[in-house]
């Protein structure tokens, strides 16, 4: 292992630092003696695999019997394998009509990036297909879904929630014997609350279908995975890592924290180290990516709001190693094949410590790698400056999920009566949520059973399951889409005269268009040496509260309620 410390020079700068041993989960038995198709001990040999560890043995076991289960790994241990190869050996050995195993991603590029890996399989077994289906899919591939439906179907939550409403997509999944829900940790806060309600109404209109978790380190994998799924779980936990990873913290006193970020990552390269910079926000990656240039550093940028062609070649020249460093907000820290890491590089401390753990795991799977976490002047930073073990030492995060939020009940009581009409003895049935859908004419009563209105229709396709609000669509002056911005945060950084950084190149909004949908920014785009830069005037004011709940803390009265906030830009100010 390279002694980072001295070859970075981070001298006075360096915390802590600490080495993690690779640690191989405990092996199970050979291919050669467990009971699966020929078919598929082909491909694991092919694979280099020829004996799987215990806890995918174990998965496959209670998969097999019929269990629902979450499966616990660390990142680049073989997760996929634990719940596929059980799958695909039951599907071989029974095929009904239609999909048999529905395997849901959190974003379509890693749905895409997990083609090949299941095809690898699929392809060597005779007579099972595999297909992608998402809002990618174009319609010429939906209609050839419909009419020979593949056994294996790859998809998200969000295109399911919209497609249960289609009578042909609930036919081609009517014998439909698993669902799996990979990267299960990402369905979490009001997504994860939207992806419960879903898991809901598929129980409400399949029988006997089997629910498989699979995701990396979590603090509560049985209560979480049992409210997801509203059903009891399985859980198999197996932690450990291929590579030997050294973890360092360090705060510079001379520079500012993005200044010893591209610091040190100039010096990875120059040591021929493939590298991946996490940074939190959409400016704080675009700024560290425009500094970049000053620095003489070439990177690539990956973030949401670029357009899917420039994040798939920024994915496939680093890894090809055609670009030796990213910089990326959390759309990178999912298992998308970026290829071997050789380090990680923290602009400031991660909002969890599971995104640490997740964001460390993207390096160093077959050899050795590296997890810089550069902090700054924030009391957070301060405190572990004084206690960085506590840092190291702290657990894997609770997740959350709310299952009483009320817009959330609303949108997907609403979505079940599309799916299907509602009666009172469904499970789903809320009579105070139901009578307010009906006052608000998106439902009807007739007879026992209640069904949207046109109105509830046009309400359940022009909402997202994620809470995303309306986008502003980016356009260059050669009236080309370059990407967009997600409502309300464009109006800060899309108005007349904003200098607005975009994939690490420089523009200049020349005219915002919020008359008519689409919204539109036009742009035209500034030379790489421009030394200016613009920060929106903001102010937001209360305008109304509905107080829910109250209670005391000390002297104090805690309310808990409704709040609406009107938020404007009145002003921007030009900085060097």
């Amino acid at each position: 292992m390279l002694d980072i410390i001295k070859e970075l020079r981070l001298g006075k700068s360096l915390i802590y630092s600490w080495i993690e041993e690779p640690k191989g989960p405990e092996l199970g038995p050979f291919i050669d003696d467990i009971d699966i198709e020929e078919s598929l001990k082909v491909a694991l040999r092919i694979r280099g695999i020829d004996r799987l560890y215990e806890f995918q043995w174990r998965s496959m076991r209670l998969i097999e019997e019929g269990h629902d289960t979450v499966i616990v790994s660390g990142t680049g241990m073989g997760k996929t394998e634990a719940f596929l190869i059980p799958i695909l050996n039951k599907v071989i050995r029974d095929s009904e009509p239609g999909v048999n195993a529905l395997i849901l991603y959190p974003t379509k590029a890693l749905t895409a990036d997990q083609l090949n890996r299941i095809q690898f399989y699929t392809s060597k077994s005779l007579g099972l297909d595999v297909g992608i289906y998402d809002g990618d899919t174009t319609e010429s591939e939906r209609r050839r879904l419909f009419t020979k439906p593949p056994k294996v179907l790859l998809s998200n939550p969000d295109m399911i929630h919209f497609s249960l409403s289609i009578p042909r997509f609930r036919e081609i999944i009517s014998n439909l014997r698993f669902i799996v829900f990979d990267e299960m940790h990402v369905y979490n806060g009001v997504f994860g609350a939207h992806v419960a309600y879903l898991v809901r109404r598929l129980t409400r209109l399949l029988d006997g279908v089997q629910f498989v978790g699979a995701t990396a380190t979590i603090d509560n994998p049985q209560s979480f995975a049992s409210m997801l799924f509203n059903r009891s779980v399985s859980v198999v936990e197996s932690y450990g890592r291929k590579g030997r990873l050294m973890h360092v913290m360090v705060k510079s006193d001379e520079v500012s924290r993005h200044i010893e970020v591209l610091r040190i990552v100039k010096n990875l390269v120059n040591l021929g180290l493939k590298t991946l910079v996490f940074g939190d926000s959409h400016r704080t990656v675009e700024y560290l990516a425009f500094l970049s240039r000053k620095y003489g550093i070439n990177v690539g940028v990956h973030r949401a709001g670029l357009s899917r062609i420039e994040r798939r070649m920024v994915e496939h020249m680093l890894k090809i190693g055609e670009l030796m460093a990213v910089i990326a907000t959390p759309t990178l820290e999912l298992g998308i094949d970026i290829g071997d890491l050789d380090a990680v590089v923290l602009d400031g401390i991660p909002p969890t410590y599971t995104k640490y753990i997740h964001r460390a795991g993207r390096c160093g799977r077959r050899g050795e790698g590296y997890v810089i976490m550069v902090l700054g002047e924030d009391p957070i930073s301060s405190y572990y400056v004084r206690k960085p073990q506590e840092y190291y030492s702290q657990a894997p995060d609770e997740l959350p999920l709310d299952l009483t939020n009320e817009d959330v009940q609303k949108h997907q009581i609403l979505s079940a009566s599309i799916d299907k009409p509602l009666r009172e003895d469904d499970e789903l049935f809320n009579k105070e949520i139901v009578d307010s859908l009906v006052n608000d004419n998106l439902l009807v009563k007739r007879g026992k059973n209640y069904y949207p209105t046109p109105n509830g229709k046009r309400a359940f396709y022009k909402t997202s399951i994620r809470g995303a609000s309306d986008r502003v669509i980016i356009i260059n002056e050669n009236n080309q889409e370059i990407g967009d911005r997600e409502l309300p945060i464009a109006l800060g950084e899309l108005h007349p005269e904003a200098v607005y950084f975009h994939g690490g190149r420089i523009y200049k909004v020349i005219e915002l268009n919020m008359s008519s949908k689409p919204y539109r920014a036009l742009v035209t785009q500034l030379p790489y040496n421009f030394s200016f830069y613009t920060l929106p005037l903001r102010s937001s004011f209360l305008i109304n509260f509905k107080p829910l709940d109250e209670s005391t803390f000390l002297d104090g009265k805690i309310l808990y309620g409704k709040i609406e906030i009107e938020n404007s830009v009145y002003g921007y100010i030009i900085k060097r």
